[in-house]
Parts: structure tokens; C-alpha cells; sequence
């Protein structure tokens, strides 16, 4: 047990030397007892506060919507746009599961009472592609911090045969409406569910998956999302 409590730090320091890690918002090297981003940039990322940006307002079709827990405010020149974008397409999935574990220890969901939690789905020729779900991701790490169980098959998408970019908006948010289905509704009747997203846009995802949900029968909503736009 002592060698492995110290083989650890060690293997670790050995690690970082061979296979140097590096911050995706500056690009300063990271040291080993830093995860995902450095302190400085973290520390600059635009938080997300209800007061200036009502992100809920673009999820009130949701009407068992009990709250909207998000981190950062998305910006197109931002920090947390570069973070984002370095776990979703780069692989950088410890920094996912250390802002996962960030926000669970922000928002004490631990002591919500929540039966389990949901992760929105990605294109399954994305997750193909990439190897792996950010959404998914993010959900594993809110639940080994929390202990909350995650249902990581509750929902499935379909993939589009054509890029969504090429449709009008309103042909867009009907697509996103039908991409979503729940594979098996009588796990989910009478539950209290977190439900984990990445970004928060529009809200057309989101709303699509709580009607979803409420469609079968839950007891109530209550969304994380890392960011939201402005």
C-alpha cells in the first residue's frame, strides 16, 4: 500500500516529462498536480451568473424545469470557448472530467436528492468519429463525485443523413425535435433527473429531450450545462 501511494505522484511526474500536458486556453505547460486548464486562465473565465444572462428563459416549455445550473458564459472570443472545443475535438477528456467534478462541487447536487442522471446524446457518427461523447463524459464525473447513478443509454439519437447547417431554423428545431427518443420510458416514470448538456444555445435540444422526459412521467428537471451563450 506505501509503494503504491508512492509509485503514484511518482509515475505521474514521469508522465508529464515524457508526454507534456499543456493548457488549451494559453498554452502554458501544465504541472503535474494541475488538471485541464491553469489557474490563471481559469480564474479569467466569464462565469455564468442568472442576474445579467436569464439563460432558464429560453426553457420555459419545460414545465417541470426545477433549475438551470451553468458554469461559464460562452463567448465566441472567450476562454471557455477554447476549453471547450480542445474536449470536444481534441480529446482532452480529464479536462471534461475536472470541470464535471467542478460542477458538482459548486452546485452540491449530491444533496438535491436526484435518482439519476441523463446526458444529452451526441450524433452517433460524432461519437464514432471522436471516440467517445463529451455529454457522457461530463455525466461519469458528476456522478462518481456526487454518487448519483448514470443512466448512460436512457436516450438515443439518430444521425442526420445531411448537415443541419443547410436548413432554415424552423426545419432545424423540427429535426431536433424528432432526433431524440427514450429507450425504455418505464425506468425513467417518477424520477428526479439531472440532466447534462454542454452548451447552452437556443435551448431547442434541451427543450426537445424535457418534453421527452416529462412525456414519461418524471418527477422533475433540473439541466447542468457547462456554459451558456450570451
Amino acid at each position: 500500500m506505501k509503494f503504491l501511494k508512492w509509485s503514484h505522484p511518482c509515475m505521474t511526474a514521469v508522465l508529464d516529462f515524457f508526454y507534456p500536458r499543456y493548457c488549451p486556453c494559453c498554452s502554458v505547460r501544465l504541472s503535474s498536480a494541475e488538471n485541464g486548464v491553469c489557474p490563471f486562465c481559469m480564474i479569467r473565465m466569464a462565469r455564468y451568473c442568472e442576474a445579467t444572462v436569464q439563460a432558464r428563459d429560453r426553457l420555459d416549455a419545460i414545465y417541470l424545469l426545477s433549475g438551470l445550473d451553468s458554469l461559464f458564459l460562452y463567448q465566441k472570443t472567450g476562454l471557455i470557448r477554447k476549453a471547450i472545443h480542445d474536449f470536444k475535438y481534441n480529446g482532452n477528456k480529464s479536462l471534461g472530467n475536472m470541470l464535471g467534478r467542478m460542477g458538482a462541487r459548486t452546485f452540491q447536487w449530491s444533496q438535491g436528492g436526484y435518482d439519476c442522471i441523463v446526458a444529452i446524446p451526441i450524433d452517433p457518427v460524432r461519437k464514432m468519429k471522436r471516440g467517445y461523447s463529451q455529454t457522457d463524459v461530463l455525466a461519469q464525473a458528476v456522478s462518481r463525485e456526487t454518487g448519483i447513478p448514470f443512466l448512460p443509454d436512457a436516450l438515443c439519437r439518430k444521425a442526420f443523413s445531411h448537415s443541419q447547417t443547410a436548413v432554415t431554423a424552423m426545419e432545424r428545431e423540427e429535426n431536433v425535435s424528432k432526433a431524440f427518443s427514450v429507450r425504455k420510458p418505464e425506468m425513467l416514470k417518477g424520477k428526479r433527473i439531472l440532466l447534462v448538456d454542454d452548451i447552452l444555445t437556443t435551448g431547442s435540444t434541451l427543450t426537445a429531450v424535457g418534453l421527452l422526459l416529462e412525456a414519461c412521467g418524471v418527477q422533475s428537471i433540473r439541466i447542468f450545462t457547462l456554459a451558456v451563450t450570451e
